[in-house]
């Protein structure tokens, strides 16, 4: 199934949620019935008939919610994803788009979720992929630059200070190797 390119064709749920509210308000205080509040706010006689009977409710942010695509990990665990790859860059260990889809795939399959994630690539899908990112905005997952082993063991002046102090020794011992060997 390709999500990358789809266009909505449908004009269903077109109406705004402020104006089911206003109508089913009208609804519930008897100001207006259910076919006169449906032409005022302009909203589907059957959707607001369906909603003031307390059927087919829609909780904005929760898993289950209208259409048939559930998302597979919770807002609380992407977070945790969200926090584990900053923290990965900071450590110069940045990951790719491809180490990402499968580092989703081994937490899903770690935590038994239920997912749609290809089992023979062990990987999640592109899909997921631009979508988990464009729900985290402040992610930037591209190529990781190659970090010189200097900067990422943080060699600052104390550390190449006990690397001097290391070298000379290490001099020291072997000249002195040399001067007793050579006789």
């Amino acid at each position: 199934m390709m999500v990358r390119t789809y266009k909505r064709t449908s004009t269903r749920q077109t109406w705004q949620a402020s104006a089911m509210e206003n109508a089913l308000h009208d609804v519930a205080i008897g100001k207006a019935g259910i076919l006169k509040a449906s032409r005022l706010y302009g909203v589907p006689t059957t959707t607001l008939r369906r909603r003031a009977r307390n059927r087919n409710k829609y909780v904005k942010g929760s898993n289950k919610g209208l259409g048939g695509h559930r998302s597979t990990f919770s807002t609380e665990l992407e977070a945790e994803l969200q926090k584990y790859l900053i923290t990965m860059e900071t450590m110069f260990f940045g990951l790719t788009r491809k180490d990402l889809r499968c580092l989703a795939y081994e937490l899903a399959e770690q935590n038994h979720m239920k997912h749609n994630f290809s089992r023979s690539k062990k990987a999640a899908g592109v899909d997921w992929l631009n979508g988990f990112l464009s729900r985290h905005s402040t992610l930037s997952v591209r190529a990781p630059e190659a970090t010189s082993i200097a900067r990422a063991m943080a060699f600052d002046k104390v550390n190449v200070g006990a690397f001097l102090i290391c070298l000379k020794k290490s001099r020291m011992r072997r000249s002195f190797l040399h001067r007793v060997f050579s006789m």
